[in-house]
């Protein structure tokens, strides 16, 4: 799914740059990169062992960086600038086709993450997408529970192929016991829809922008939101009336779009 909604939202022209955003082992960028080997690549986490990890998974790759980054902090969009102007010799806010981040950004409070949202927007090409596979917070107890039973007995059927001695209540026991639940921060995915909804990020109607989520339950799940391109304004520190008729040069703006411009974006079960 995630590299059918890629190939759907960048088309002809092709991925040229992809952002993966607590990227932890890089598997999510490996993917899109293995599609589009042309592209740039940046991977970000604030772990400085798991950018080793996505490193050594990526070595032979080409155009791929590794930057040792913290979203949590509302200035980490100026590190990623930095970069790109030094790599892709660009000085626009929007510099990225692809946006990419996996089972990150629910260790974030809720209100981080409508934050977040708005950041990675503002990052985000005409046109672009931001796709992200994460846990969300079920909607009732009886959903939670159904997840729970249907996520052990796939773990069980796993690791009863490396250990016939394992049981199903081991398994259970230590799933619902993991120390790194008391780091989840999760969210249901209608409020994450409705948070990019919101018109501080772009088309306050669904009749304006896809917005698609896909999967229920405790998670992954998520949401797939589309504007689809149109002319944007020109970043405010990089006004150009020479610039011709390139869209992020010339100050025009979507009628159905607030300043900031359009926004295609999918957080979803890939």
């Amino acid at each position: 799914m995630m590299l059918r909604l890629v190939r759907a939202a960048c088309g002809n022209e092709g991925v040229t740059a992809v952002l993966d955003l607590g990227c932890g082992d890089g598997i999510l960028g490996q993917a899109i990169l293995n599609q589009h080997p042309n592209a740039h690549a940046l991977f970000v986490d604030f772990s400085p062992p798991m950018l080793a990890v996505a490193e050594k998974r990526l070595a032979g790759y080409e155009n791929v960086a590794f930057l040792p980054v913290d979203y949590g902090n509302s200035g980490w969009r100026l590190e990623i600038r930095d970069w790109a102007a030094t790599n892709l010799q660009s000085s626009i806010s929007n510099l990225f086709d692809v946006i990419v981040s996996g089972f990150s950004i629910h260790h974030q409070p809720d209100e981080r993450k409508r934050e977040l949202y708005e950041e990675i927007y503002d990052l985000l090409r005409p046109g672009g997408i931001f796709l992200n596979l994460e846990h969300v917070a079920s909607a009732t107890p009886w959903v939670e529970a159904q997840h729970d039973e249907l996520f052990v007995d796939h773990m069980y059927a796993y690791q009863k192929e490396q250990d016939e001695s394992l049981t199903r209540t081991a398994v259970s026991t230590n799933y619902h016991s993991r120390p790194d639940k008391l780091a989840n921060i999760l969210a249901p995915v209608e409020a994450q829809c409705a948070w990019l909804r919101v018109p501080s990020i772009g088309p306050s109607s669904p009749d304006d922008a896809d917005l698609q989520s896909h999967g229920r339950g405790r998670g992954p799940a998520g949401l797939d939101r589309r504007c689809p391109p149109h002319p944007h304004p020109a970043d405010k520190n990089q006004q150009n009336p020479d610039a011709g008729s390139d869209p992020r040069t010339t100050g025009q703006v979507c009628g159905q779009c607030l300043p900031d411009g359009g926004f295609r974006r999918s957080e979803g079960g890939v």
